[in-house]
Parts: C-alpha cells; sequence; structure tokens
C-alpha cells in the first residue's frame, strides 16, 4: 500500500451560503498513514472530512480517495462521526450494530453470510466488547459505545478509516485502550481523524494537520508552539478536554499580569 495516493484536495474552496469556511486546501496523504486534523471549533474540520467522503461538494476543487471521486471510491473508506451522549435510546443490540458494517456485502440477499457473522465476531473481540454483544448501544458506557461504532465501521474492511472526535466522552484509560487499537489497525489501513487531545494523540499518529479555513500540514508527529501560532492565531492553545490543560509559551506573562491585578 505504501506510496499510493489514499487522499487528495487539490484548489478546494467551500463555503455554507456566503461564509467561507474552506480556502484554497491543497493537500495529500499516502496510504498506510496517521493524520490527526486539529484546529479551533469552526475552522472547517469536520466540513473537510465530509467533502473527503461526499457528503459535502466543494465549491471549486477536486478531492480524490485512491484516485477516485468519494463516489466512485465508496467502499474503500468508512466514517465514525462524533458520538453524542443519549441518542441510543433505540432497541438496538451491540452486535447489531456491528453487523450493520456488513450491509454493503449483504445487499443482494436478506440474509446475512457466514462470513459477515464471522468478520462481526472477530470485531466484536477485537475491540473487546463480545461480553455486551447482546445489551442495547444505549446501556454502554461511552468508550464501550465508540468502540462498537468503530467496529461497525471496520466490519466493512475499509482501506480508510476517517473518525470524528473519537475520544469524545471516553475516560484517560479507554483513550489510551482506543487509541492503541487504532495504532494497530494503522499497520493495515490509512487513518485520519479530528482530535483536540493533542496530548494523547503525539504518541500515536504519524503526522499531524491544522486546518482553520486553510490546511496547513506538518509531515510529523510533533506540534510546535510556532505551529500553533501560526493556525489559531494566538500563542496560547487550550487544546485538550478535562484537566489536561496546556498553555503554551507567550502568553505566561499576561496571565501573571492578571492573576496580579486580580488580587487571588
Amino acid at each position: 500500500m505504501t506510496g499510493e495516493s489514499a487522499l487528495k484536495a487539490s484548489g478546494v474552496y467551500f463555503s455554507y451560503g456566503s461564509q467561507p469556511v474552506l480556502t484554497d486546501v491543497n493537500m495529500e496523504i499516502f496510504a498506510g498513514d496517521f493524520l490527526a486534523l486539529i484546529g479551533p471549533n469552526g475552522g472547517g474540520k469536520t466540513t473537510l472530512m465530509k467533502l473527503f467522503m461526499g457528503l459535502l461538494t466543494p465549491d471549486r476543487g477536486e478531492i480524490r480517495i485512491f484516485g477516485k471521486s468519494p463516489r466512485e471510491a465508496l467502499g474503500r473508506f468508512s466514517y465514525v462521526p462524533q458520538v453524542k451522549t443519549n441518542e441510543y435510546d433505540f432497541p438496538v443490540l451491540v452486535k447489531e450494530v456491528v453487523l450493520m458494517g456488513r450491509l454493503s456485502s449483504s445487499l443482494f440477499s436478506s440474509r446475512y453470510s457466514k462470513a459477515d457473522l464471522e468478520k462481526t465476531d472477530e470485531m466484536l473481540s477485537l475491540f473487546e466488547i463480545k461480553d455486551v454483544a447482546n445489551r442495547k448501544i444505549g446501556e454502554l458506557s461511552g468508550g464501550q459505545r465508540q468502540r462498537a461504532f468503530i467496529a461497525r465501521a471496520l466490519a466493512a474492511e475499509p482501506d480508510l478509516l476517517m473518525l470524528d472526535e473519537p475520544s469524545s466522552g471516553i475516560d484517560s484509560e479507554g483513550q489510551v485502550k482506543l487509541y492503541e487499537i487504532l495504532k494497530k489497525l494503522n499497520e493495515k489501513m490509512t487513518i485520519v481523524l479530528i482530535s483536540h487531545d493533542v496530548g494523547v494523540i503525539q504518541k500515536y499518529i504519524k503526522s499531524v494537520a491544522c486546518v482553520n479555513k486553510r490546511f496547513f500540514f506538518h509531515g510529523d508527529s510533533s506540534i510546535s508552539p510556532e505551529m500553533l501560532e501560526k493556525v489559531y492565531h494566538c500563542p496560547v492553545a487550550l487544546l485538550t478536554h478535562g484537566h489536561d490543560l496546556r498553555i503554551l509559551k507567550g502568553h505566561m506573562d499576561e496571565l501573571e499580569k492578571n492573576h496580579e491585578h486580580s488580587g487571588i
């Protein structure tokens, strides 16, 4: 797979009505990469991923997945959206959720094949959710539910896996477990994810890109203050969720001054 162009954008522009969201995006990643997209809220990360999948159409420019349009490349990529809580009260079992990933292979049959069932069982085991396979998806913890949705995406056997904030709502132990699995999967497929958890992802990703209307590609996994200043237009970046607050060099004097004036 190495050397094959997995994902390419050429001169891509996109707007919602009169509001520009992405401007002149040019990028290319190759098969086997593990790319993280970071950037401020509203910077266009999720929009860019929807363009990759063909859910949106560029105003100008071109998207290619393995050299084809997103529509022509259907079947070679899978997507896992950001999980939102309290949206999974419908009575579907975990194993049924994962089995949905095999729908494309059973379109011309009223029943799932033996291969479909075996792949589903394999994914349940890989993501350590086989013991909850017969529970309703809404009864799972955030980490278990996210692993179930990724298992569903992988049941389709894609060459490219795209994820939007895969660790959202998951505790630190669950995040580590998830990223360890993704790192292992990266041996066989290309992975692109959106994340704010910079402190966690640097250990697992191979390259990083910043998105804030424009696309800034960085060739490895290191994330420098200079890179973030360029994208966030500010030398301070609060990038991680929870209690893991990271303040980059540049605003410390200002913060200390404010602290003194506050009298705290």
